[in-house]
């Protein structure tokens, strides 16, 4: 988008490096410009972009909200693609144990209830089954309420977490199937 005639052009000696606030171009270029809503319409004006929520047709958007469904719009910049591979590596082989683990304290439940017996009176049960089970989906949770900070680890740890979730879940199947016999 070229300047006109009417409105000061921000010169730009050299990059400013992110302190977390907004830079001084930024800055300057919203003020001149009014606001982000500005950028958002500047942005819109003439070129056809769906709303996120609806799909309606944005050109010409007068204002930061949808006319069609009312929600508020912001314009973002966004990561083409995030490195998530190794979370979603470690996600899924904490997922596989976990889900194994309360697999198999179903079946001892249903079981329980088929003999009319309490299978977690043994401690080789609650070792091999229910302490896996407890731990891994604290893992679990852990990893998914965590990807934000995973994704800016080196990527040597990203794998070798990856790889650890997996290895915990081969240790869990590992030692169940030894005990079980």
């Amino acid at each position: 988008m070229e300047p006109n005639a009417s409105e000061p052009v921000v010169p730009v000696a050299e990059p400013v490096q992110s302190t977390g606030a907004a830079s001084p171009l930024i800055q300057a270029t919203a003020i001149q410009h009014g606001t982000p809503d500005a950028h958002l319409r500047a942005f819109i004006a003439n070129s056809d972009h769906p709303c996120p929520n609806c799909g309606y047709n944005l050109r010409g958007l007068r204002a930061s909200a949808c006319p069609e469904c009312n929600q508020e719009l912001r314009l973002t910049i966004g990561l083409v693609e995030p490195k998530l591979g190794a979370w979603l590596a470690g996600v899924l082989g904490l997922a596989v144990g976990a889900g194994f683990s309360l697999m198999m304290m179903g079946y001892l439940m249903f079981t329980a209830m088929l003999w009319a017996t309490n299978p977690f009176q043994q401690a080789d049960v609650i070792f091999v089954i229910v302490l896996p089970a407890v731990f891994m989906g604290a893992c679990l949770l852990a990893l998914l309420r965590n990807r934000g900070r995973f994704r800016k680890l080196a990527l040597p740890i990203r794998i070798g977490v990856a790889v650890t979730c997996w290895l915990l879940t081969l240790a869990n199947l590992t030692v169940f199937s030894i005990v079980i016999r």
